[in-house]
């Protein structure tokens, strides 16, 4: 019990996240929401009467719910709507009143939760009698597994949480797992499901708790010793606050010299020759920090530029696959390997990491735009249409992609006779728009030229 009052604090932030919807939403797209759903969500998210409202919303929707997933959401939604208005007794009364099923016991483990930390021991009894009614619910796992996760049990929530991944593999999931393996002590596992987290369509929280998992480690990793820790400081401020590379040579070299097995003092020491011009030394430098830490992602990253920009392609790839091995979520790395590929002439590979970039930056327009780039250099017409099309939802007016769907559109129509008018009326509305922007451009007046000439 005093471990559970203990977890007071991350209980209740996990129970915010399973109001939300941020934690786990995938769970329940497949069945299909109804349209009441979504409203009660966005008037449990407000305040006063918005907030009355809600639960009432989500109470009445309990009888109408379709599908296992939804009846779930829908109790996870109300029990927590009650929670913020003070009147989980209500709660108790209605559940109690319930056929006993997977939502009903679901629904008494959030509730007791909601009421107390310290009903952790039952509410796990709930969860797993929960999910012995509703075996192929992936939530129920998922959900016991966080709460023991936020109650530093790892151990006992790493067989829920790998079997609610195994049941709907969701980008909150492998995260969450993730963290859990780190605990347990094993990081090359917890990495792999950080990339997995990556392929999963991972919204803003997942990306947020994937990135503390990338803190932890490289809090664990680091071997700056406490007696070094404030000089390494002072010379990494020289060098990038008040740019003084010189100095911070300087005082990096004093450090080495006294502090010879520490790998990122001559990272610090190689970044400081190679702002004076001095790249062979900068370059010598980051090879030992590498050889003194080899599970630091920044020299290795360091040396990918360096070896693009020298033209050795080959080992400037190697570079990047090394950090991003150590750093799933590292943009600067992803963006530099798909550069690397694409002056490989290796575009299907390219395009491949460079759709990494477009989950890692929930489809900004810069992802966008690159990804676009590397499928249509290797040939993927249709990948590079939805890129764009996604582009420009957030940017209408983009020249680049008007102009690169009309292309593209012209190109499908000539090999869909079926579609053909209808792709060729809008290759010729994307022309239109791109010449508005820039009247005269050679590359649109050929496909205009083109699609006037189209049958």
């Amino acid at each position: 019990m005093a471990r559970a009052a203990h977890a007071l604090q991350p209980l209740h932030r996990v129970l915010r996240w399973v109001a939300s919807g941020l934690v786990l939403p995938g769970f329940f797209a497949a069945c299909g929401p109804s349209a009441s759903l979504p409203r009660a969500r966005q008037l449990v998210s407000g305040n006063g009467g918005e907030l009355v409202r809600g639960c009432e919303m989500a109470g009445d929707l309990l009888d109408e719910a379709q599908g296992r997933g939804e009846r779930l959401a829908t109790v996870r939604l109300w029990i927590d709507c009650l929670r913020r208005a003070g009147r989980l007794d209500r709660a108790e009364r209605r559940l109690g009143e319930r056929a006993v099923d997977g939502a009903t016991l679901y629904g008494r483990a959030l509730l007791a939760l909601a009421r107390t930390p310290a009903a952790l021991p039952r509410a796990v009894k709930l969860f797993a009698a929960a999910g012995e009614r509703w075996p192929d619910q992936g939530e129920i796992p998922y959900r016991l597994g966080v709460v023991l996760l936020a109650d530093e049990q790892p151990e006992r929530a790493l067989p829920h949480l790998r079997r609610a991944c195994k049941l709907e593999p969701m980008a909150a999931c492998e995260v969450a797992l993730s963290h859990a393996l780190l605990d347990g002590g094993d990081v090359d596992r917890a990495l792999a499901h950080v990339h997995r987290m990556v392929e999963l369509q991972p919204r803003p929280p997942d990306l947020k708790r994937g990135r503390a998992l990338i803190r932890r480690l490289a809090r664990r990793r680091r071997r700056v010793p406490q007696s070094v820790a404030a000089p390494y400081r002072q010379a990494m401020a020289q060098l990038s606050t008040h740019d003084r590379p010189a100095l911070a040579l300087s005082q990096a070299k004093a450090l080495v010299a006294d502090h010879a097995d520490v790998g990122a003092l001559y990272t610090l020491l190689g970044l400081a020759h190679l702002r004076l011009g001095n790249t062979a030394d900068g370059v010598v430098a980051l090879r030992e920090a590498i050889h003194r830490d080899p599970e630091d992602p920044q020299p290795h990253l360091y040396l990918a530029v360096i070896y693009q920009s020298q033209g050795r392609l080959e080992d400037s790839a190697e570079r990047y696959r090394v950090v991003l091995r150590l750093d799933p979520l590292q943009p600067r790395a992803v963006i530099g390997l798909g550069e690397v590929l694409r002056q490989l002439k290796r575009h299907r590979e390219a395009a491949s990491v460079l759709d990494r970039l477009v989950a890692l930056e929930q489809g900004s327009h810069r992802s966008l735009r690159l990804a676009a780039r590397a499928h249509l250099a290797a040939g993927q017409l249709e990948a590079s249409r939805r890129h764009l099309v996604r582009l420009l939802e957030r940017e209408p007016g983009d020249y680049e992609a008007h102009l690169r769907l009309g292309q593209i559109l012209a190109q499908l129509a000539r090999d869909d006779p079926g579609r053909r008018a209808e792709l060729l009326s809008q290759a010729r509305r994307h022309a239109d728009a791109a010449r508005a922007k820039r009247p005269g451009d050679p590359e649109v007046e050929a496909l205009q030229h083109r699609l006037a000439s189209a049958p």
